[in-house]
């Protein structure tokens, strides 16, 4: 399986080791042809790794959304917000302001 070159080294697990734990039980329960509705209790063994595979799926769909995409130098307003920041007198939140 091949991963993104920014991933850490054992990224690959995030997927492998919840999917053969959602595998596992559902393969069982298919083997031996436990098909009745006293057996489906097993397949709850099965629900945290479908949560986990779920998030794993989405994490990346979010991070893509939230990450703004910068394509040139910041307009003159955003620099002169980055210069009130950097001075410790200046940028300060007053008591009571809100953001905006």
């Amino acid at each position: 399986m091949a991963s993104a070159p920014d991933a850490p080294p054992g990224a690959w697990a995030a997927w492998v080791v919840p999917t053969l734990w959602l595998l596992a039980p559902l393969g069982l329960l298919l083997a031996f042809g436990l098909f009745k509705e006293a057996y489906l209790k097993f397949l709850l063994i099965a629900s945290p790794a479908l949560a986990l595979l779920l998030t794993a799926a989405c994490s990346p769909l979010a991070l893509l959304r939230s990450t703004p995409r910068v394509t040139g130098p910041p307009p003159p307003a955003q620099r002169l917000a980055g210069v009130g920041l950097a001075h410790p007198g200046l940028g300060r939140r007053q008591q009571g302001a809100a953001w905006r």
